[in-house]
Parts: C-alpha cells; sequence; structure tokens
C-alpha cells in the first residue's frame, strides 16, 4: 500500500509544513499577502490539505479549531489520534494509509463523512459519537465479520456507504443484504442504489428485518429504563 511514496522519508507534521500547506492551499489573490503577515492564525483555517507527503503521525493540529475538512489521504499514517480538538470536523480523508484500528474519533462529533478506505481495518468500532455521519467509506480494508457491519445500523443519517474490496463483500447476496438491513441508503459501493433494488431487498429479507428491530427496540428499552435507574437513584444520594 502507499506503492506512490516510494523510498521516500517518512516525515513528522511540523509548524513549518502546516505553515507551507496553508500558503499554498489559499486563493492565488490571498497567497501573497498571507506569505508576507507577520502570522498565519491557524485557528481561522476551514480546510487543510495534508496528502501525499509521508507523514508518519497525526500531530500539531491542535490550534486548527475551526477546521471543517481535513484530507490527510495518502501517507504512513499507522494511528487515529491528534484530533481532540477538531471539533469543528465534518470531513475526515483517511484513506490510503496503514490505520489498523478505528480509535481517536470521539470528539468529532460533527462529522459527516469519514473515508478510512485502502487501510488495515479489521473491525468496524469506537464510532459511537458520530451520530450525524451521513458518508462512510471503508473500501478495501480487512472487514470480514458480517454481524460487525450491521454496527453501523445506529447512524440513521448515513446515506453514502462503501464496502467494496473487503472479505464481507464477497458473501453471497451481499448486495441485497445491505440493502435490506440499511434502508435509508442512497448509495452502496460506488453505485446509486434503484428502487427496484431496495423493493427486492425489502421483500426479501422482511422477516429477518423484522425480528432484528424487534431485538433492537427490546435493548433500547432495556437501556433506557437502566439509565431511569441509574438517574433515580443519584436523586436519592
Amino acid at each position: 500500500m502507499n506503492e506512490h511514496c516510494g523510498e521516500a522519508k517518512p516525515i513528522l507534521i511540523d509548524q513549518e509544513i502546516l505553515q507551507k500547506a496553508v500558503v499554498e492551499q489559499a486563493p492565488q489573490y490571498q497567497a501573497g499577502s498571507i506569505a508576507k503577515s507577520v502570522g498565519i492564525h491557524f485557528n481561522e483555517v476551514l480546510k487543510l490539505r495534508l496528502e501525499y507527503r509521508n507523514i508518519l503521525r497525526i500531530d500539531q493540529l491542535w490550534d486548527f479549531t475551526s477546521l471543517a475538512r481535513l484530507d490527510l489521504n495518502s501517507n504512513l499514517i499507522e494511528r487515529i489520534e491528534g484530533l481532540d480538538h477538531l471539533t469543528n470536523l465534518t470531513w475526515l480523508n483517511l484513506s490510503f494509509n496503514k490505520i489498523k484500528k478505528i480509535e481517536g474519533l470521539d470528539s468529532l462529533r460533527k462529522l459527516e463523512l469519514l473515508n478510512l478506505s485502502n487501510n488495515r481495518i479489521s473491525v468496524i468500532e469506537n464510532m459511537d459519537k458520530l451520530e450525524k455521519l451521513t458518508n462512510f467509506c471503508i473500501a478495501n480494508n480487512l472487514l470480514t465479520q458480517w454481524d460487525n457491519v450491521l454496527y453501523l445500523r445506529k447512524f440513521r443519517n448515513l446515506f453514502t456507504l462503501n464496502l467494496f474490496g473487503n472479505p464481507v463483500s464477497e458473501k453471497d447476496d451481499y448486495r441485497l443484504s445491505i440493502v435490506a438491513y440499511f434502508p435509508n441508503l442512497t448509495c452502496l459501493d460506488y453505485r446509486v442504489l434503484k428502487e427496484e433494488t431496495k423493493n427486492e431487498a425489502s421483500i426479501k429479507y422482511c422477516h429477518i428485518i423484522e425480528e432484528m428491530r424487534r431485538k433492537e427496540l427490546q435493548k433500547q428499552q432495556a437501556n433506557d429504563a437502566e439509565q431511569s435507574q441509574r438517574a433515580a437513584l443519584q436523586l436519592h444520594t
């Protein structure tokens, strides 16, 4: 993976790299004035592109508090970290890296698009806080467990999903299964879903889906009851 990086030496993010990236990505009419200014205000930057730079670690980004889009694709990153202060992110691209585990995303509650394609991830996990997620790309990873894919059912706003190139996508009747379990999807594996496909999936898997919904409802009710009991105990202590 990342063959395009060749034998180039891995680098760490520093202030010089960040300043250069901000100036390079500014509109041409602004670049000169930014370069000449006393200082670059990282906390005002909305988009940052750091792809194809052989970056080894996510670091030095804590001042980019207004950042909405971050592109770190096509690097040598092994861990998702250093993003805690980027609470305004809506777009995060970490595709084509060497990531093995989904982690470090709890602060990104505004995130709408997450691209983890072409990494080494085997489990979908640690995404519970991403309630606004609409686009999730995790193509060409190492996902094998169908039950693990169902973890994504909690994201009610998810309408674009890309699982292409994972072992789980080789499952018999994979496409219809996904469409049935994720009725809100409009696009799967780079292809727009047709209404006929949705209808076919709904009919074929109707009994299985109803049983799953019943179990999910029971689980939710049990969780709600447990939270109510805890709240009541706190009031009396």
